[in-house]
């Protein structure tokens, strides 16, 4: 949920929100997908 509110917080920006996060790229996208919300956020 803290990763959907941070992405959407940050218009959809995937590499914005990992950095906010503290996290890389690669882990936000395998976590979003983890969740099935990549479709989402294209």
């Amino acid at each position: 949920e803290l990763i959907l509110k941070t992405l959407e917080a940050r218009g959809g920006n995937r590499t914005v929100t990992a950095e906010v996060l503290g996290i890389s790229v690669r882990t936000l996208r395998n976590k979003l997908a983890q969740y099935g919300e990549m479709e989402a956020f294209k």
